[in-house]
Parts: C-alpha cells; structure tokens; sequence
C-alpha cells in the first residue's frame, strides 16, 4: 500500500479524488468536485524505450519520474502502426476499419460514420472545458475538436532548422528545436490556462523521436556507440510470410538525403549504429520538454487536480528482425509506451493487463465524470487505477495493416490479435475475408521478440481456437461498425469537411509541364482565396507551401524535388481537397 503525506490542505482533494475513483462514499456531490484538468502528452514513433520499462541505457528522468507516480501499463498496443490511422482510432475511439483511415493522407471525417463524430478532445469541449493543442495531435488537424488557441509565441532567434538528412547532431540548446519550441508554448499556455479559471484539457505533441532524428548534441553524446547494446536479432522471423514484411520502413528512412545513397537491404554497421544512437537522444531530448511542461505545472500548483497522460501513437523497429520503422503488425511496432497520472490513485504502479489505445477514450470519460459517446468501441480502464489490482485482462487486444494494389485499393487486411500469452495474425482479402492470404503466430512466454512464426508447428487445436477467437472478434467489430454507421445516416445533417469536399469537387484542376517540373494548379478564387496550398512528399513531409491569393493559375515548382508521387493539399477552414502530383 502506498501511503500519502500531505498537507491539510493539499489531503482533502486527493482523497476526496480516491473515493469517487474507487466507488467509495464521499460527504460532496458529484456536483460539487471539481472537474479534474488533463495534460496530455502525445509522442511520435516512440516504442517503450524508457528506462521506467527497463531498458537500462537509456536517459529518462523525466519520464521515469513521472512513471513513479502513476501507473503504467506495461501491454498497452495501438490499433495501427502508422500515425495517421493510429491516431484517427485512438482520438475518435473506433476502430481502423470504421475510421477507413488506412494511410497517411486521409482526413476521418470524409469517411461518412464519422463526419460529425466526438472526438476525445471535443468530449471535453461539449463539457465546459477550455481545450487547447501545441503541436501535432491529430495527423490532419481538426479544428472543431477545440476551442481554445494556445499562446502565442514568435520563434526563438538561431532555431533549428531541418536540413533534409535522418541524423542532424546540432549544438544548440533544446528551445531551439522543433519539440524545444513546442514545449516552450505548453509552458506559456499552462500559465494561460490557469488564469481562465476553467477546466482544460491541453494536448502536447512532441515530434520526436520521428524522422528526421534532429538532435541536441549534448543529449547525441550520452549514447556513444561503444556503450550502446547492438539491435537483438537482426535476421527476419523463420518461417515469415512475406506479405508480414513492412516495405515501407526502409522506404521512409530512405527519403532522407544522407539515406538515399545507402546499400539496398536493412541497415548495417556504423549506419545502423548511428541511427540508433539518434532515436535514443531524439527520445532524451523529447524527455527533457515533458519534464520542463510538468515542472511548470507543479509551479502553478496545477498538479493535484490534474491527469497527465503519456502515450505514443505507434512503436518502431531499429533493426530489430531485419527491419526498420514501422508499418507492420510486429510487437515491436503495435505495442507503446501508456503512463498515466491520476489524482489519488496510487503511484508506481505497473500494470501487464492489456490495453487498446481506443481504450483510452471512454477511460478518460469515467476518469473526469463525462458520460461516454455511444459510438466508441474500446472500453474504459478505470477499474485498474487501485493498488496492486488483479482485475482480470481484455482476452485479447487487435491491431491491423492493410497490403495495397498498385492503385491504392486495399485487397489485403492483416488482423492481428494479441492474447496475454500469443500473438496471432490472419492475411485475409478484402471485402473476401474467407480467402485467408497467411497465418502467423508468436509464443510471447518462449519468444517475446517474435523471431519464428510457429504456426506450421504448433498444436492444430490452439491454432483453430486462435482462429476462431479471431473471427468471433471481428464479427463483433463489423457489427459495432455498422452501428456506428447507421446511427450516423440518422443523425441530423451539419457542415463537415467532406460535404465542402463535394462541393468543391470540381473547383480544381493540375496542369503538369513534366519537361520543367512545374504544375499550375487552377482554383476558385470564390471558394479557396486565402487557402494554405502545400506539396507532401510520399514520408509525410511538406516540401512547398504557400497562400492562393486568388490567380487564375498557381504554379508550384517541384523542379528541385526527386521523381516520385507527392501529395497536393489545399485548406482553407474546414474546406480540404487533395491530388497526387506525379513528379518524373
């Protein structure tokens, strides 16, 4: 048990939160506690590579100080490895495949089920909550999920700018950089917050440890390389389907200018060594702007009424089974780092039961008192916020990754399904689920880094139970996604981006000189005069961006840009459309 030592006056709020979180009898209503705020930390690409999930060589203190006084969850799994999707289920509590965000590129709110959805952060909104972001949440931003703005603050002199490489090793001060500078808002905006007198939930998105790796040089020298332990086993998993494969991993890091020159194949030798030694310091550095955004909240005396969450959107792979990045079903690519900090609950706590990331959603909701959406499919974890609980597991939790045609039709879905003990993954053609592509399946108790798939050998009767354990399951999420769906048709009609979307259909056309690299974009000065136009290359990155002032034609010189597919966005409001932009 895990006493606390408080003053008179800190003591009455933390057990007054104990007993509402715990179900015990309190002497106030519900009408008189005070709401708790939320601190949200929202981190790209990174795996539990923390030293609080005891991985020793890394530098964490931040990170793990935190963990000393909440709870973490030690199986907390994504339900797709890449941000966009991960981030579209996670936010809105529903799965992948009613989301239909599959890629990078596609905004959630086209898919019709979810046009007028609640977001978690719009939860809060409709409840009376100031609610404000800094830096990336959402993959594609979502205004009405927040009614707040963030403080403003002009750039720092001498910042850090990306120069186009994955390792940058810069010697400057952490403000300086793009997570540095991000931290820097959260901390004025705390301060802001507090002055509004009114619960907040503040969403804080840190960049790092994400490609590029661009980082501090102080924190580049706390993992020299003869210190550092080599990736465990660097050959692919015996006995792999190669459909399992993530392509794409070596794809993105291969974007980057010091990458393109690189051996074809995984990463080896000193490259593969720096490159680990980067996603470490990206992650000490990342460690260091939480620690400076919780620092001020205990400066503000903000702490003892306030949840902080840690989570990423994916993990990533380093190496490890002869791959990089992400874009698989791996453990190593679903599963991430969850620490939340709850007031009263006990501190230092490590949970193994299973988790989802949409789990998140109504968690928060039971947390802070707000009666849950009725569309979201995870299911709240509160009742594991109690002192050394053995509440028993969700059977399983689910992630998946679809496969492409050259077209960019999915025809392939992999569902994975991890048990406390297994991890099982079905192949399967889409919209024909009985064609089954190839099985997978990992003993977590004899093999936790999933080097041999072992359903060619295993007993044929856990096999079927697997299979049919899986199938029962998407049953059930195909039901809840039509639900969802039909609850969606009924719902009164409201202004959403995808009916700007058809509005707009035919309000834009791309003419390519292919000879000069040039396209001329033609748009309605009516609808989108004043638009933000980017250019998206095929990682994610923005490589021109500028304002439609209403021409008859806009060109966009790619000339300098790598041959390849690249994506046009064109914003303004709610309003979005997007092209490809095919560049020889």
């Amino acid at each position: 048990m895990k006493y606390f030592v408080l003053s008179a006056a800190a003591r009455w709020p933390r057990m007054l939160a104990l007993s509402c979180l715990l179900g015990l009898p309190a002497s106030l209503s519900a009408q008189e506690v005070k709401k708790y705020n939320v601190l949200f930390f929202y981190v790209d690409d990174l795996r539990p590579e923390l030293k609080s999930y005891g991985v020793e060589h890394m530098s964490t203190p931040n990170i793990d100080k935190l963990a000393g006084s909440a709870v973490q969850f030690q199986q907390a799994h994504c339900q797709q490895a890449v941000c966009t999707p991960s981030r579209a289920s996670m936010l809105t509590g529903t799965r992948p495949d009613v989301t239909k965000v599959y890629d990078i590129h596609k905004y959630f709110r086209t898919t019709p089920a979810l046009a007028n959805v609640v977001t978690l952060p719009q939860i809060f909104t409709n409840n009376g909550y100031t609610t404000v972001r800094v830096g990336k949440v959402f993959h594609q931003e979502d205004d009405q999920s927040w009614n707040g703005k963030a403080a403003s603050l002009a750039d720092p002199a001498g910042k850090v700018v990306d120069d186009g490489n994955a390792i940058q090793v810069v010697d400057k001060p952490d403000n300086l950089f793009k997570d540095g500078i991000t931290a820097s808002k959260a901390v004025a905006t705390l301060a802001q917050l507090k002055d509004g007198g009114k619960p907040f939930f503040l969403a804080v998105g840190m960049s790092r440890p994400h490609l590029p790796f661009v980082v501090p040089q102080k924190h580049w020298g706390k993992y020299p390389n003869v210190l550092l332990p080599p990736a465990d086993y660097v050959q692919l998993p015996k006995d792999i389907p190669s459909i399992a494969l993530g392509g794409s991993g070596l794809q993105e890091f291969r974007g980057y200018n010091d990458m393109e020159s690189q051996p074809q194949g995984p990463f080896t030798g000193n490259v593969a060594k720096d490159l680990r030694r980067a996603y470490f310091a990206a992650i000490s550095h990342t460690d260091e702007q939480i620690g400076r955004v919780i620092n001020e909240l205990d400066r503000l005396n903000l702490r003892e009424n306030t949840i902080i969450v840690l989570v990423a959107d994916h993990g990533f792979k380093l190496g490890e089974l002869g791959q990089w990045g992400k874009f698989t079903n791996f453990e190593l690519d679903t599963r991430v780092p969850l620490i939340m900090d709850v007031p009263g609950a006990p501190g230092n706590q490590k949970r193994r039961q299973q988790v989802e990331l949409l789990d998140l959603y109504p968690t928060l909701c039971d947390l802070t008192g707000l009666t849950k959406p009725a569309h979201l499919q995870g299911t709240s974890f509160k009742h594991l916020f109690v002192t050394n609980t053995t509440a028993a597991a969700k059977p399983a939790v689910f992630s998946q990754f679809p496969r492409w045609q050259d077209d960019r039709k999915i025809n392939i879905m992999g569902y994975s399904m991890r048990t406390p003990r297994y991890r099982f993954t079905r192949w399967q053609e889409q919209p024909n689920p009985s064609v089954v592509i190839a099985r997978e399946l990992y003993d977590h108790e004899t093999d936790p880094l999933e080097k041999k798939n072992i359903i060619g050998t295993a007993d044929p009767n856990l096999v079927k139970q697997l299979d049919q354990q899986l199938t029962d399951a998407l049953k059930v999420q195909a039901a809840e996604a039509a639900k969802i769906s039909t609850a969606a048709r009924g719902a009164a009609p409201q202004p959403s981006r995808a009916a700007d979307d058809a509005e707009a259909e035919t309000t834009l056309a791309v003419f390519p000189n292919p000879s000069e690299g040039i396209f001329h974009v033609q748009l309605d000065p009516q609808t989108w005069t004043g638009a933000s136009v980017r250019v998206v290359d095929g990682i994610g990155r923005t490589v021109r961006q500028l304002t439609y002032q209403g021409q008859e034609w806009l060109p966009l010189d790619l000339s300098q840009q790598k041959a390849g597919l690249y994506q046009l966005r064109v914003e303004k409001g709610p309003r979005v459309k997007t092209q490809a932009l095919q560049k020889h």
